[in-house]
């Protein structure tokens, strides 16, 4: 019963409930960021607890945005080799084709070659 009635709304956030386009939040959360140099520091010191899938959340501050400014193809960067650590320690081959996947989608925004 549960899951039927709130199953698409599954972390309870009022933001979640109908939230506004990515691309629009993203744009927002870059104007509000006055340090992303910061952010990317936080970023980097999470994934180096090992705390891979937390630092992906951080580094969506950044990396979801568009354009071409330097902390933002930093971030999408970042995200790529954190997707790509994703994969490697992850058993599912489905998981991990969805990590590399998403990490050759940043770099082709990046304007770079996949590895």
């Amino acid at each position: 019963v549960y899951r039927t009635q709130f199953g698409w709304w599954e972390d309870l956030n009022p933001t979640s409930l109908h939230p506004a386009h990515p691309a629009d939040v993203a744009r927002e959360l870059r104007a509000a960021i006055t340090d992303p140099d910061a952010v990317l520091d936080r970023v980097r010191s999470v994934s180096d607890d090992g705390q891979i899938a937390l630092a992906l959340h951080v580094v969506d501050l950044l990396a979801l945005g568009a354009g071409s400014d330097p902390a933002t193809v930093e971030a999408r960067r970042l995200k790529a080799e954190l997707c790509r650590q994703a994969a490697a320690s992850n058993a599912s081959y489905v998981t991990q084709s969805l990590y590399l996947n998403g990490a050759d989608v940043l770099e082709r925004a990046n304007g770079e070659t996949a590895s």
